[in-house]
């Protein structure tokens, strides 16, 4: 959700960066005065958070005490995450999605410090495939669909975009309708880089194999 603010804001005008971070403010505690966060954010104009900003959530154990879950501290992997982050490198090596929620717990950008290897580039297939896509913008944000449709067309899949029912999903879903299908759902949601898998329960109608709505997560 924040990457997809800071994407908005980011990409605005001047006008419309001021409004945005004044009406922010307002839900934010801070020592910076208003003017400072502005600076800081014409500053980072042009930046892509997807690409040019690391992400980390800090790294725990669970454990089930007392009929209640709780999160313990790593500190070993804490300390190995911010021995990274003071070289100026991501916090980890490479992106971590957890499979069962399809929570983003750390993202690499894809920017490299001097002295580290660049990962390879994604690889593609322009290879014809039989699905078809259908992309919904789910959060608003300006050319999102066709971002994403960008991605899947790059690997082989025929893609219709739209807007969603809405603007207020928290997350990209990939949505399938039957069991063998879920995991090529994965796969696309692999190839435009967020989303979680799901089988539709009667509650999305789509015309195509597939339907992804994008969320505040893209």
């Amino acid at each position: 959700m924040l990457s997809a603010i800071a994407k908005k804001i980011l990409t605005s005008d001047a006008a419309t960066m001021v409004g945005s971070v004044q009406a922010l403010s307002q839900y934010v505690t801070t020592d910076l005065e208003i003017t400072d966060i502005l600076s800081i954010a014409q500053s980072m104009r042009g930046l892509d958070p997807e690409k040019d900003i690391y992400t980390a959530m800090e790294p725990t154990t669970s454990a089930y005490i007392n009929g209640g879950w709780y999160e313990h501290l790593d500190a070993k992997a804490w300390k190995t995450m911010m021995s990274r982050v003071d070289q100026g490198l991501p916090p980890t090596e490479e992106d971590e999605i957890d499979e069962t929620s399809g929570t983003v717990l750390a993202t690499t950008g894809s920017g490299a410090v001097e002295g580290e290897k660049k990962d390879a580039a994604p690889t593609t297939s322009n290879e014809k495939k039989s699905s078809t896509v259908v992309v919904k913008n789910g959060n608003g944000l300006a050319g999102a669909g066709a971002e994403a449709a960008e991605k899947l067309e790059a690997c082989g899949y025929t893609v219709e975009t739209g807007n969603a029912d809405s603007f207020d999903y928290t997350q990209t879903i990939v949505i399938y309708e039957r069991g063998d299908q879920a995991t090529e759902a994965r796969a696309i949601a692999n190839a435009i880089g967020v989303g979680k898998a799901q089988q539709n329960t009667g509650e999305y109608v789509f015309d195509g194999d597939f339907l992804v709505v994008l969320g505040a997560d893209w």
